[in-house]
């Protein structure tokens, strides 16, 4: 009976004290996130209102994004106040501490919380439902630190404006000290001006980091893989055939892996395709898959730098560069070399009218010690540090079109050693160089360096 006792009074002490202590912890982390966004450039937050009490926190911060991080220098005054307005929002927060919670569903953890963006400043420029808010957010954090949310967007048009029409936004997502995934779709986006109309449909987004939701805002050199999809993307201008397009299930993916020293990085990006038509020109079938192979760390930080930066700001960090002291620039750029870092086209493919096509482009730097005195002159030098392993290949209906295309057929072409004919009777052009001595066909190529 008095263990039972003893047991009765120490969860009842929990379920008193624990959302007192929860809180705390709540505000802290709120006032943490904020402080580690606004060392971003360009990122600007303010906490405007905060009231915590024992069971529960509102608070109301402002959020918004530096204009001049969108600002060539060509905005006049009156723009850039409109960027002003339009780059700032109030978030609404609300959360319930634990470990008892009801907000968003009955459950133990730590917090739940919902978040909302209903600005009334927005009304002027977007129409969307009265009853719900712009932006809104609805999560849970479990005892052991992690979060589970999903975010929704209504539809909405722009106020004097109906020919524009985004059709809502709904995502899910979890985060932890060490994994942050993400998920959402948005069924269309329809835009139509007089005889210009443009729309989007089936746009879906995928993301999954090794790293925690706060990192993965400035962290490139982490292992990563992302995706994004376009059911279809269709602009038509009746006035101007030539510049009409269309997109068929348009991918892109990206995905990177750090080795195991935490020294490099590999990034591949692939784009894919399944149809295409550019005015009369179509193309079915397309895949361009990249390679970013043995990008040292202090390349990828310096990237970071830039990225974080206005277009003014990257301009002088260019120019910074390039007046530097010959021999700081060689201590940067060295290891960055020494890396053997690689820039390869993996595969390239499709069909163009009955033709079809393939290829890769395989490059890398090798054997780099050191530096020549004139790093931008010395062509023979790079020459012999560069190794290019690449081939095209298209088929003899390629073939035809070639002829159409160029005045020099395809036959010609062989007949003067830019193609040969493979055994399947289609035609490949191999390039390769290594050791500063190039071949074309497998025959010596002349290089005029």
């Amino acid at each position: 009976m008095k263990k039972l006792l003893i047991s009765a009074i120490l969860i009842t002490a929990i379920l008193l004290a624990g959302p007192k202590i929860i809180g705390n912890s709540v505000n802290q982390n709120l006032n943490d996130f904020i402080s580690n966004l606004n060392e971003i450039p360009g990122y600007q937050l303010k906490i405007k209102n905060l009231e915590s009490g024992w069971f529960s926190t509102n608070a109301e911060v402002n959020v918004g994004f530096d204009p001049t991080m969108f600002n060539d220098g060509s905005m006049d005054l009156a723009d850039e106040l409109i960027m002003k307005k339009l780059h700032y929002a109030n978030f609404n927060i609300s959360a319930q501490h634990g470990p008892l919670l009801t907000l968003n569903g009955f459950g133990l953890g730590l917090f739940a919380f919902t978040i909302e963006v209903d600005d009334f400043s927005l009304r002027e420029y977007l129409e969307y439902p009265e009853n719900q808010s712009l932006y809104s957010v609805k999560g849970r954090t479990s005892l052991f630190g992690a979060t589970s949310f999903i975010d929704t967007m209504p539809s909405f048009t722009l106020v004097d404006f109906a020919n524009f029409r985004f059709d809502g936004w709904s995502g899910k997502g979890k985060a932890s000290s060490n994994k942050t995934a993400y998920q959402g779709e948005m069924p269309s986006l329809i835009f139509t001006d007089q005889n210009e109309s443009l729309e989007v449909t089936s746009v879906t987004f995928n993301f999954d980091y090794d790293t925690s939701i706060s990192d993965v805002m400035t962290n490139m050199f982490v292992d990563s893989k992302g995706e994004v999809n376009f059911g279809s993307v269709r602009y038509l201008d009746s006035s101007k055939d030539d510049e009409n397009f269309n997109f068929k299930n348009f991918g892109v993916s990206v995905l990177s892996q750090v080795n195991k020293n935490g020294d490099l990085i590999d990034y591949a990006l692939n784009y894919s395709i399944e149809a295409m038509s550019v005015a009369t020109f179509n193309v079915n079938d397309l895949v361009f898959n990249f390679e970013l192979k043995n990008l040292e760390k202090n390349l990828i930080d310096f990237l970071e730098e830039l990225a974080l930066k206005n277009p003014l700001e990257i301009d002088q960090a260019m120019l910074d560069l390039q007046e530097q002291d010959i021999e700081e620039t060689k201590k940067f750029v060295l290891p960055i070399l020494q890396a053997s870092p690689e820039f390869n086209l993996t595969q390239m493919s499709g069909n163009i009218g009955s033709g079809n096509f393939s290829g890769y482009v395989k490059t890398k730097l090798t054997d780099i010690e050191n530096l020549p005195n004139v790093p931008n002159e010395d062509i023979a030098w790079w020459l012999s540090k560069v190794v290019i392993d690449s081939k095209l290949t298209f088929d003899k209906s390629m073939a035809r079109e070639i002829d159409y295309i160029f005045e020099l057929g395809a036959e010609a072409m062989i007949e003067q050693g830019m193609f040969i004919k493979n055994s399947d009777g289609d035609f490949d052009l191999i390039f390769r160089l290594q050791d500063s001595l190039a071949t074309l066909n497998d025959a010596p190529f002349p290089l005029p360096f």
